[in-house]
Parts: C-alpha cells; structure tokens; sequence
C-alpha cells in the first residue's frame, strides 16, 4: 500500500495532474460548467486540492 500511494503522490507532483479527481473528469466531459466547479472548490482553497480545482479554469 505504501508502495502504490509513494508511485501516485511521484506521479502526480512529476506531472502536474491529479490521479482520479472526479471533479477535474468531469470538467472536461462537460457534466458540470465551471461555476459548478467553483462552487466546490470555494471551500476548499485553502487546502491544495481546492487551488488545483480552481486552477483548472485558468
């Protein structure tokens, strides 16, 4: 388990990009519009997460 969680946090940092952020899938899909994912990263920006979401519609 600590083996797959240090490939996934090396993956994302070398990359840039989250491993299955459901909220980022389903931006490019096209299921929810970027207020939608304003509105969930809203509470969350102090936290990493929340600025990635809120990145992505940069």
């Amino acid at each position: 388990m600590h083996e797959a969680s240090s490939f996934i946090a090396t993956l994302q940092k070398r990359q840039g990009l989250m491993v299955a952020c459901p909220e980022e899938i389903a931006y490019h899909q096209g299921w929810i519009d970027a207020a939608q994912v304003e509105k969930i990263a809203a509470p969350l920006i102090k936290s990493g997460y929340g600025r990635y979401l809120m990145n992505l519609l940069v």
